[in-house]
């Protein structure tokens, strides 16, 4: 080896990226100087949550108490995920019995509010506000003594965190992780409760500071896991709290910025002290010895001030702030992507936006909103709920069934449940598209119509009663396809012979004959 060689090899500085992926063959997985400060956490989901989720679901709420932004979010998340409730459309075979339940579930549905406040699809929202705040919500199942059945929603406050033991009950040795109870088998039978919520305590200190055991069969514990194995919910805006809250300050810090910039004031400066007072601050009439001078840092706009011979007010030059609507703009887009929402919908913005950007926003919108209903408020809450008061209603009597019911009750619990349908984003274009998916086969008109949120069966009798209510007046509309046939006829179907061309022809020819 030369010694040009041996001295360019000795002084030779390897990049750090390069340094990094001949190490770990991974630029994240490396720890030069870009890494400095990346701590990452190997915790497992359960024992992040542990040390943290009783600050995040403060924070979380005191968010939504507090901030614009985040009462928008929660309020677009609730609107879209729920709306007007997602309801169920019973599919049993046997037309008799598909609407004794459904007229029977209608009913039920305004009184299922354990509380009495809400029917079943305010309580699905009210669900949906408590997902978003806190992460998780349980349902818990009361049945009255009179058979009554009906649900409650309970926040996740109330089960303990910290409850982490070894518990014998019945002779069997049970474990309780994050106050949920699991047995031998690891497999979940009830929860470890306070009977009321622990920092709400002026009603009752004695419910929030009393354990009570709930079996698992009695209530629903409502979360959308985002690790294998999660066995507590997060707040929903965990990832952008931080983030907001630095939004937050940034624009109170801007605004009292402007405020302080806009003050006009004029101050007097006197000669002589001689029947000169400075203005006082308010003070109480009964104090003798007021302090003069206390509110001359008082400044209002279109105020003037006294001031004392030889005083003098200096202002300080203040920092300009520019690029604050891009800066907002930008932090804005960051927070919606954390919550699932497009910036238009968080915001109400609409500038810059057209038809081809806001829809492809909408619709992958509104593909995460039905992933969460479907896994999270239809699994979790909405069918379970189903089930439990369709036995309760055949038990007592209140809805009578076939005893083959108690048999296999599958037939009886199938439903479709149906949200709440999408506004139109462009009517025209989309109802073109489901008349053409209808005439081709690839769907059908009683799916379309659920996709729209409606009952087919009932929309089916309504234009039943239409079309007999028109023919009795003689009235024919252009919505009748029985007899205007659009896109292929113009002319209403009548009964008098329509003459044509090969009619004529033949008229002509007998003629002729004779």
């Amino acid at each position: 080896m030369g010694l040009f060689t041996f001295l360019r090899r000795a002084f030779l500085v390897e990049p750090p990226k390069a340094k990094a992926s001949t190490a770990t063959g991974y630029d994240a997985g490396g720890h030069g100087r870009r890494a400095f400060g990346w701590n990452a956490s190997p915790l497992g989901p359960n024992t992040l949550l542990a040390n943290n989720l009783p600050t995040l679901t403060r924070r979380s709420r005191d968010a939504v108490r507090n901030s614009a932004i985040a009462r928008s979010a929660i309020d677009k998340f609730e609107s879209n995920v729920i709306g007007s409730g997602i309801a169920p459309h019973f599919l049993h075979p046997d037309e008799q019995i598909r609407t004794a339940i459904q007229t029977a579930w209608d009913r039920w549905v305004k009184t299922a509010d354990y509380n009495g406040q809400l029917n079943f699809y305010g309580l699905q929202a009210l669900l949906a506000r408590e997902l978003f705040e806190a992460g998780e919500c349980f349902v818990r199942f009361h049945v009255d003594r009179d058979g009554s059945f009906s649900i409650q929603l309970i926040e996740s406050e109330q089960l303990p965190i910290y409850k982490i033991q070894q518990a014998t009950q019945e002779g069997r040795k049970n474990v309780v992780k994050f106050g949920i109870v699991f047995d031998e088998n690891d497999r979940r039978i009830g929860y470890e409760m306070y009977k009321g919520q622990p920092f709400d305590t002026i009603a009752g200190s004695y419910d929030a500071t009393t354990l009570m055991f709930v079996p698992a069969d009695e209530m629903l514990h409502v979360m959308r896991p985002t690790r294998a194995g999660q066995l507590r919910g997060e707040p929903h805006m965990v990832s952008v709290l931080t983030l907001l809250k630095q939004i937050d300050d940034y624009s109170d810090s801007e605004r009292e910025r402007k405020k302080v910039a806009s003050m006009f004031a004029g101050f007097i400066t006197r000669l002589t002290t001689d029947d000169a007072i400075l203005p006082m601050a308010p003070v109480s009439p009964s104090d003798p010895n007021p302090d003069p001078g206390t509110d001359l840092a008082k400044m209002e706009p279109g105020s003037f001030q006294y001031l004392m011979p030889g005083e003098n007010i200096t202002f300080p030059t203040l920092p300009e702030s520019k690029g604050y609507a891009e800066f907002m703009y930008q932090e804005l887009h960051k927070f919606a992507a954390g919550v699932g929402l497009t910036y238009e919908q968080l915001t109400g913005d609409l500038r810059g936006v057209n038809y081809s950007s806001i829809r492809a926003g909408v619709l992958e919108f509104r593909r995460a909103c039905e992933q969460y209903q479907a896994n999270v408020i239809i699994h979790q809450m909405a069918e379970p709920v189903m089930k439990r008061w369709l036995r309760e209603s055949v038990l007592t009597g209140a809805l009578e069934l076939p005893d083959d019911y108690f048999n296999d009750p599958t037939p009886y619990e199938m439903a479709t449940w149906v949200p709440p349908s999408w506004n139109w984003i462009d009517p025209a274009k989309e109802m073109a598209a489901y008349q053409m998916a209808v005439r081709s086969g690839f769907t059908s008109r009683t799916q379309v119509v659920r996709e729209q949120g409606f009952d087919p069966e009932i929309i089916d009798a309504q234009q039943a009663q239409e079309r007999q209510r028109a023919e009795s007046l003689g009235i024919i509309y252009d919505s009748d396809p029985n007899k205007v046939l659009i896109g292929r006829e113009s002319q209403p179907l009548t009964e008098e012979p329509v003459e044509t061309d090969s009619d004529t022809d033949a008229d002509a020819t007998e003629g002729d004959d004779e």
